[in-house]
């Protein structure tokens, strides 16, 4: 199932998907069970080393900051795909 409103970019890939997932990190992979946004294993794989860059190499830094980018790509969509009352987004940005 596609959600076409989304701005996340679909594309096709000659890899496999199930074997990128499996060489990701665990925790990165504990997190993706969890996620919001269908993220593939190299965009996952890319912001969470970016995360941990950014956290000095704290993985739980890291998790608050993949959480945010989460919450940020949501805020952005929402109004697009459920339309701009929705309410969970609206209490997630404080208003």
């Amino acid at each position: 199932m596609t959600n076409l409103r989304s701005s996340l970019k679909a594309r096709k890939r000659a890899a496999n998907p199930m074997q990128e997932y499996d060489v990701l990190p665990l925790v990165l992979r504990r997190w993706l069970q969890e996620a919001a946004l269908p993220w593939s294993a190299p965009s996952a794989k890319r912001a969470w080393r970016n995360a941990l860059k950014r956290a000095g190499g704290c993985e739980k830094r890291a998790m608050h900051h993949m959480a945010r980018l989460e919450t940020q790509s949501l805020r952005k969509d929402a109004p697009n795909v459920w339309g701009a009352h929705y309410p969970e987004i609206n209490r997630a940005a404080g208003r």
